[in-house]
């Protein structure tokens, strides 16, 4: 008992000398801990707030309203003219002019987040959707700003999901949106989910020359490294058969040409799934989008699409641009020639309006002879050649979705043999 009377003494004497301690004591009670732990639960799961995913997916359209207005307030008191062009520049700068279709790419960054992930510790697959929402807003800012200022809209058709590797729990990652291919009607975007390796610490290690001298003065020369064993097939014997492909067994002693063969395949399919990206990022997703261009009713083709908001062919080489660098890429600076024709149809300093541009996406483009289609002319070249090239390869996706979506056997169909 006199021990204990001490202790508690000691501690009172403690609490003494920290006042605010001893206030912090005084105020934990069981309803404190509660709420303290109800508002930490309710922080890690903010981003499961009503308006909270409206306001991540539209925020790219909230950037570009508030920097619009911001140029009007600046531009309150300037003549008409000066309004004109001034919103022509602004427009202009957020517009990707000279840019390659196939490598222009949109990257947009987050975290698999507690309410995001499931109870494998891992992002859910539901919250891949989710987040390619948010992506695809900025990329349709981002590339096509002079469709969406005549009221032009962006439908989406489907999107195919593969996943080959998952992100875990509250891991940072990174989406990048690149375009896959056109048609006449449909655009395909292809989308990868990525994330960075983190960075190992490299062990310090001395040249080689310096230790090949320090071993020689101290110690004798070690023997040459044995090279690697290669493991060899097991000897085929009465109890030991080989099995061919169509199940009999047999004697036959393996052939080394072979064997060769099929490692070299293995190592070639390994390679092709290979999970890593040029930069070394890790791959974890693979999406594919397919969408269209709708003005009312109309269907725009997505070639007059990306010409009108500036995408277009390298330009070609020429003596020119080896001498002066800025003309070998096209850019802002260095717009396509195709350019000039866009803003004569919309841009009102030039001599174009609005209306002049929602009538040719409505079809006014249809009336331009067949030699004379400038569209066609911007993305010609090896731009349409990779065009057809990627499109061979990603139509196989959309004939298979066609083929499942015929086969409705069961629920009711009489199935056919």
């Amino acid at each position: 008992m006199a021990q204990v009377a001490r202790r508690i003494s000691g501690s009172t004497t403690l609490l003494r000398s920290y006042p605010i301690l001893s206030v912090l004591l005084q105020r934990i009670t069981v309803g404190s801990i509660v709420k303290l732990l109800l508002g930490l639960l309710m922080a890690l799961n903010i981003r499961a707030f009503p308006l909270v995913w409206h306001f991540r997916a539209i925020r790219p359209v909230l950037y570009a309203g508030i920097n619009y207005q911001i140029l009007r307030i600046r531009h309150l008191f300037s003549d008409q003219r000066v309004k004109e062009i001034a919103l022509e520049n602004w427009m202009d700068s957020i517009t990707p002019i000279g840019s390659h279709p196939f490598q222009y790419s949109i990257s947009f960054r987050s975290f698999a987040s507690i309410d995001e992930s499931d109870y494998n510790l891992h992002m859910s697959n539901s919250s891949y959707a989710k987040a390619m929402d948010c992506v695809n807003l900025k990329a349709t800012m981002s590339l096509f700003p002079q469709f969406l200022r005549v009221g032009g809209l962006i439908r989406l058709a489907e999107t195919h999901f593969q996943f080959v590797q998952e992100i875990p729990i509250l891991a940072n990652y990174e989406i990048r949106l690149t375009i896959g291919a056109w048609d006449e009607k449909w655009l395909l975007v292809v989308g990868r989910f990525v994330s960075k390796k983190k960075q190992e610490k490299k062990k310090e290690s001395s040249s080689p020359s310096n230790s090949s001298s320090a071993s020689s003065d101290s110690h004798p020369p070690s023997p040459p490294a044995r090279p690697p064993r290669v493991p060899t097939p097991s000897p085929t014997t009465l109890f030991n058969p080989r099995i061919t492909r169509k199940g009999e067994y047999s004697l036959r002693t393996p052939d080394p040409e072979e064997m060769g063969r099929k490692t070299d395949l293995k190592a070639l399919a390994a390679k092709m799934l290979s999970s890593e990206e040029p930069d070394g990022a890790v791959l974890h997703t693979v999406t594919l989008t397919r969408i269209c261009f709708k003005l009312g009713r109309i269907t725009v083709p997505p070639a007059i699409i990306l010409a009108t908001n500036g995408l277009s062919r390298p330009p070609p080489p020429t003596l020119g641009a080896m001498s002066n660098p800025s003309k070998a890429v096209y850019s802002h600076a260095n717009p396509p020639p195709h350019w000039s024709i866009v803003k004569s149809i919309a841009s009102k300093p030039s001599g174009g309006s609005l209306k002049a541009m929602q009538h040719f996406y409505r079809g006014g483009w249809k009336t331009v002879p067949e030699g004379e289609r400038w569209w066609e002319q911007a993305l010609g070249g090896p731009v349409e050649q990779q065009r057809r090239e990627r499109l061979e390869k990603l139509s196989s996706v959309e004939h298979g979705m066609n083929a499942a979506r015929e086969m409705r056997s069961g629920f009711g169909a009489k199935v056919t043999f």
